[in-house]
């Protein structure tokens, strides 16, 4: 991806593909594949950039801190006149206040009073942040890593931006054993990644796929991955997903892609899974570990508070639910 230092915003707006799901999904490799396509910009956790990129000056997946990337330079002059001019401190809070879970509710319908005009500013902040993506990528497409519903919804309410979901699942045990244990973060001097209990991740496993799948339900195009099936053929997924986002295929960027391979270019992700420093040729192979690791009263427990997902999503040998809304 190359950056362009000039050039008006977007008139038309962004076309932001938003990543949607649970957590250790496999959405950070995901986004990178995407993000290697021609036309297509891939920028990780977009709703961390407040706080651990303009406040705290974390690591750019380019390798750069955030406040020496020549991208995000560019992006936040663009979109703000420089960072310097944006109310960091006060974006965080907006997005705080408006992607906890309680607030899903006002979300759909916009709200009133304080959370209406709070969620005006914010979607106001978004709209210039994603046009200016926009131009200084030369992209047609963005896409966000932000996975939560809450995220999803406040975005469909940029008036001048298209939102598409890709609704990313990935088999509820390998997700809880992934939470369970312990990854250090690269990216922040060896620090833990969150761990959360296996009931606990069942339980929002469930949850935040039946958020995106009312999401779709609702008027908003999604289209339907499955880790597995990524990784069992990332040529075939990643061909459907671009014509789901309406990107025309390139065949120079999808040599890139082998049978259980991908080469992984620097990309410009403001936060993520640590994977996404990584570049160079990444192999792609189905994670069961859970299945000697996590012990089998976790195992169990799992499968009984996510069972009828389980099932709706082909994991226990039922009949594929659509793939695309």
């Amino acid at each position: 991806m190359t950056v362009e230092q000039n050039g008006p915003l977007a008139p038309t707006g962004a076309h932001v593909a938003f990543i949607g799901g649970t957590g250790r999904s496999g959405s950070t490799l995901l986004s990178r594949v995407l993000g290697g396509m021609p036309g297509v910009c891939s920028v990780g956790e977009l709703c961390w950039l407040w706080s651990y990129g303009v406040t705290n000056n974390r690591q750019c997946g380019c390798g750069a801190s955030f406040a020496d990337c020549p991208f995000w330079t560019a992006v936040g002059k663009r979109a703000y006149g420089g960072w310097a001019n944006l109310d960091a401190v006060r974006a965080t809070e907006l997005r705080r206040r408006l992607t906890r879970n309680s607030r899903i509710p006002a979300l759909w319908t916009g709200g009133r009073g304080r959370f209406a005009h709070d969620l005006d500013e914010y979607t106001g902040l978004l709209d210039r942040l994603y046009s200016a993506i926009c131009t200084e990528s030369g992209a047609q497409v963005v896409v966000d890593n932000s996975k939560q519903a809450a995220a999803a919804l406040i975005a469909r309410r940029v008036s001048s931006s298209r939102l598409s979901v890709i609704h990313l699942v990935r088999r509820s045990h390998g997700v809880a054993y992934s939470w369970s244990k312990s990854v250090p973060r690269s990216d922040m001097g060896g620090r833990e990644m969150r761990r959360r209990s296996p009931a606990r991740t069942a339980v929002r496993w469930t949850a935040d796929n039946l958020l995106f799948e009312t999401i779709g339900r609702f008027g908003t195009p999604r289209i339907l991955v499955r880790y597995e099936d990524f990784v069992a053929d990332p040529h075939a997924e990643t061909e459907r997903i671009l014509a789901f986002l309406g990107v025309p295929v390139d065949a120079a960027a999808m040599a890139t892609i082998g049978p259980d391979t991908v080469e992984l270019g620097i990309d410009h992700s403001v936060w993520g899974n640590p994977m996404r420093l990584r570049t160079g040729r990444e192999r792609l192979r189905p994670d069961d570990t859970w299945r000697q690791q996590l012990p089998p009263s976790a195992r169990r427990l799992v499968t009984a508070l996510s069972l009828p997902a389980l099932a709706r999503y082909r994991y226990l040998g039922r009949a594929a639910p659509s793939r695309t809304e």
